[in-house]
């Protein structure tokens, strides 16, 4: 009988990974009907597999390389919410404040739930608390075990009594037996969390404090498993003072989700007009009013957000991004803009993870210095600290003026290849003339010498010589300023400054000096410094690095720090590949090495990079270089600001109430801002759904053009 059973549970169950996974999620812990009910299920999705075929039944769920989100391309998350919750925005209040007191005002008693009502929670489900008490102690699948003995110790009670109304010293007694815990240091340890981490819900509070001022009776209800004096604790360090009683189902043993406790709130207030405002449609709204008792529901900020989030993230950290996010954009406060929401969530969780990653790095290899390059630098620097103000421990950070444009001048003598191909063949096809060229390259006093008939002819016979076989199209007049960089004559302007190389060289001397000068006043006597930059070759920083220690004297250990390396998209993927092997360059979210995924799906063509350097936009102006001060010190020469200024301090704003929202809430789990690369990117890699609309429709408030130098 048992080979039998094996054989059918071989044969319906496990030949598949996804019918395992459905069945599983229905027959475990399953009794009586629900256990016949998940037999009834595996033999139907066998059918629909193999009779019907359904093959998606047979990969399991949430195995998807990328998850597809669909995301508001016109509008706000906050302002869409807003406007479908039919709240009108009133001077001095925030839409939802307005929208609750008119239609709670009339009532002499106001009833409120805690939980995802009063009180806030930064995460996405109740239960990721559980797993920082379990971090503490120790405890493998800690969060299932505290679930498993809430609910067996709400059995026994049921048995018991005819209630499941139980408190934490019910359940601790049960889990500290099953875990070596002991009860009292596990229910002292969980309610320390409750403490540490809730926050009132903004909106709650206005509206809470407003009716107070107005004399009304305020109550609080909930269905609780902790203490009354935790409960009161939670609320009143959040603010909420002044409530007449607290109605708590475990010590009343009556509750909102059989509507029994509201027969004692009408007891309480006789002859009383009262309301209840809650999150739950059933306990809190629909129980309600079955007993008499009006009600207000308020939407739950995670059910409303949570189908724009991304889930495929790590439990805890995917849990409090959702939770955060969630409270911020739906609590009803007020509308946010596009370019708010896109800093808070897609750039918020990426800064603090970086950061994060680039001080742990810095205290573990001894770093004095950090240079974070402009402009990608200028929020990071800000966000670093704001998270590491009051670190004795934390290395210096300092923002240096560095841009692409720069370090080819710079460098010109050290990579000539990488100076024409950014300088001249990423800009061949794009209407761009040759005076324009060579001004940006910073050599306009050369541009009759380079123009000239006798140059021409000296450039055609070394491109003949040294490039026959690349120069199938070949233009062998004189060039002329006016002319269009093209395909057809972009090797004859190439030859034309290798011809002239030393003036080229020696037109940036003096920048070289000047730069030289600049760097060696911000380093100073610094053994140890990390460079950091957005990415993606890494030329930003280690084109700085050696030109530190071979040009400007600078003698001291150079590490650059990048969010993100080249990858299989790109023309040069391998690039800077020994480099990374060597610990000289060092990247927080992926690598040939480390999130190969991202490596393959993150493609500069479809304007991933741009995505990204959006989010560490600055309004700083460019740096077109370097020149001598009156006093003879390297001082820096800006060229444009981008034109959408208030655009990218709206996004600032957003990354920077993020990181001070989300370090202020996990102030006591000092773990909790190490997040990998790979949950940093799962928020973009889920915008990103759909050909990337909603990413591109961010992009088109700016006029970010490409191959800028």
């Amino acid at each position: 009988m048992m080979k039998l059973r094996l054989f059918i549970y071989e044969l319906l169950v496990n030949r598949k990974p996804g019918i395992a996974e459905r069945y599983h999620r229905i027959h475990d812990g399953s009794r009586g009907a629900k256990k016949v009910l998940s037999w009834v299920c595996l033999v139907l999705i066998n059918l629909a597999y193999y009779l019907f075929f359904c093959r998606f039944l047979g990969e399991r769920t949430g195995t998807e390389a990328c998850e597809k989100v669909k995301l508001p391309l016109k509008e706000s998350e906050s302002s869409l919410f807003i406007k479908r919750q039919g709240y009108a925005a009133s001077g001095e209040s925030s839409p939802a404040v307005s929208h609750i007191l008119k239609k709670v005002m009339q009532y002499d008693v106001i009833s409120f739930d805690v939980f995802d009502t009063l009180i806030f929670r930064p995460f996405d489900t109740p239960t990721a608390v559980f797993d920082l008490t379990g971090q503490e102690y120790g405890v493998l699948d800690f969060r299932n075990k505290r679930q498993l003995a809430e609910y067996r110790e709400r059995v026994s009670r049921k048995n018991r009594c005819g209630d499941t109304e139980i408190d934490l010293e019910d359940i601790w007694k049960r889990l500290g037996a099953e875990t070596g815990i002991k009860p009292e240091e596990g229910e002292r340890s969980e309610i320390q969390a409750e403490l540490s981490l809730c926050r009132a819900n903004p909106v709650m509070l206005l509206v809470w404090k407003k009716l107070l001022e107005c004399g009304k009776t305020v109550i609080v209800t909930s269905d609780m498993y902790l203490p009354e004096k935790t409960i009161s604790k939670i609320l009143e360090d959040n603010g909420y003072t002044g409530f007449r009683k607290l109605y708590l189902s475990n010590t009343l043993h009556k509750s909102k989700a059989d509507s029994s406790i509201y027969e004692e709130i009408k007891k309480d207030f006789p002859g009383q007009k009262i309301i209840h405002i809650g999150d739950n449609p059933a306990s809190d709204h629909d129980n309600a009013i079955r007993r008499g008792i009006d009600a207000v529901l308020y939407p739950n900020v995670n059910t409303e957000g949570n189908v724009f989030r991304a889930h495929d993230m790590s439990l805890i950290t995917g849990s409090a991004w959702r939770g955060m996010v969630n409270a911020k954009l739906y609590s009803g406060e007020r509308a946010y803009t596009r370019l708010y929401e896109y800093g808070y969530v897609y750039g918020g969780l990426f800064v603090t993870g970086y950061c994060a990653f680039i001080h742990r790095y810095a205290l573990e290899h001894g770093i004095e210095k950090l240079l974070f390059l402009s402009r990608d630098g200028d929020i990071l620097k800000k966000a670093y600290e704001r998270m590491y103000e009051d670190g004795c421990d934390a290395p210096e950070p300092i923002y240096a003026y560095w841009s692409r444009k720069a370090a080819l001048k710079l460098a010109a003598g050290y990579d000539r290849e990488d100076y024409f191909r950014r300088f001249l063949y990423h800009k061949t096809g794009q209407g761009i003339n040759l005076d324009s060229i060579i001004s940006s390259m910073g050599l306009t006093g050369m541009s009759e010498v380079l123009f000239s008939a006798e140059m021409a002819e000296k450039a055609y016979l070394r491109m003949e010589r040294d490039y026959g076989s690349e120069t199938k199209k070949i233009h062998s007049a004189a060039l002329k300023g006016e002319d269009i960089l093209t395909d057809r004559n972009v090797w004859l302007l190439r030859c034309a400054l290798e011809e002239c190389w030393d003036g080229v060289i020696l037109a940036y001397e003096n920048e070289v000096q000047a730069a030289g000068e600049y760097y060696r006043e911000l380093i100073g006597r610094a053994k140890r410094v990390a460079v950091i930059d957005i990415g993606w070759a890494g030329s930003g920083p280690l084109t700085l690095a050696r030109l530190c220690r071979e040009r400007f004297g600078i003698d001291a250990e150079f590490t650059g720090i990048v969010a993100g390396t080249n990858t299989i998209h790109n023309p040069e993927p391998d690039a800077s590949e020994s480099f990374v092997r060597s610990g000289k360059l060092v990247s927080y979210m992926y690598s040939q090495s480390d999130n190969r995924d991202l490596y393959k799906k993150h493609d500069p063509a479809r304007d991933y990079n741009v995505f990204w350097e959006l989010l560490l936009s600055s309004k700083e102006p460019s740096l077109s270089g370097f020149a001598a001060g009156d006093d003879g010190k390297g001082i820096p020469v800006f060229g444009e600001r981008e034109k959408n200024i208030a655009g990218i301090g709206e996004i600032q704003d957003g990354i920077l109430d993020f990181v001070r929202d989300y370090t202020d809430c996990f102030r006591d789990y000092p773990q909790m801002p190490d997040i990998s690369g790979r949950d940093a990117y799962a928020p973009v890699l889920a915008a990103a759904s759909y050909k990337e609309r909603y990413l591109r429709s961010i992009e088109a408030e700016f006029a970010f053009e490409k191959n800028v130098v």
